[in-house]
C-alpha cells in the first residue's frame, strides 16, 4: 500500500524501515506533503501553516497529526484569519524543495512566532538517516541496501 499513488508525495516512513507501518499516518503525511509543495508560498500571510505542515509530515510518526487533529488544526487556523486575508488574491506556486527543507517555510514566519511554535517544528533527522537517504539515492547504494 505504501508504494501506491504518486511517490513524490510519499513520506519516508517505509523507505526508512519503519517497523510498524501505519497507513493512516502515511496518508496524513502524503496530504501534508501536498500542502507543503503547493502552499509554502502562503506561509508569510498565514504563519500557522508552518506548524501544520511539520505536524502532518514529521518523521516521528507517533507525533504526527492524525487526520482529525489536522482537520481541527486547519479549522483553528481558518477561524483566526481576518476577512482581509480570506479575500486576498492568491497565486499558488509549487515549491518541491519544501519537502526536504523546512526552513523554506519557517523562514517566512516572524522570529517570535517561530520561537513560540517551536514545539511543533519537526526536529532534524539523525545523521545516520540522512546518510542512508543519501546513500540510497545512488544506484549502487540502493543495490547494496536492498541486497
Amino acid at each position: 500500500e505504501a508504494t501506491m499513488g504518486a511517490p513524490c508525495y510519499h513520506p519516508l516512513d517505509v523507505q526508512l524501515g519503519e517497523q510498524f507501518y501505519n497507513p493512516f499516518a502515511h496518508d496524513v503525511a502524503c496530504l501534508g506533503n501536498i500542502y507543503r509543495i503547493f502552499f509554502t508560498c502562503l506561509v508569510s500571510q498565514v504563519p500557522l501553516l508552518a506548524p501544520l505542515f511539520d505536524q502532518m509530515t514529521t518523521h516521528i510518526i507517533p507525533h504526527r497529526f492524525t487526520a482529525l487533529e489536522a482537520a481541527n488544526f486547519i479549522e483553528y487556523v481558518y477561524a483566526g484569519l481576518s476577512d482581509t486575508t480570506l479575500n486576498s488574491p492568491v497565486t499558488i506556486k509549487s515549491e518541491w524543495d519544501s519537502c526536504t527543507n523546512t526552513d523554506l517555510y519557517w523562514s517566512q514566519t516572524p522570529p517570535e512566532f517561530a520561537a513560540r511554535w517551536s514545539a511543533y517544528r519537526t526536529p532534524k533527522r539523525t545523521w545516520t538517516a540522512r546518510f542512508l537517504d543519501w546513500f540510497g539515492d545512488m544506484p549502487t547504494g540502493w543495490s547494496i541496501l536492498t541486497f
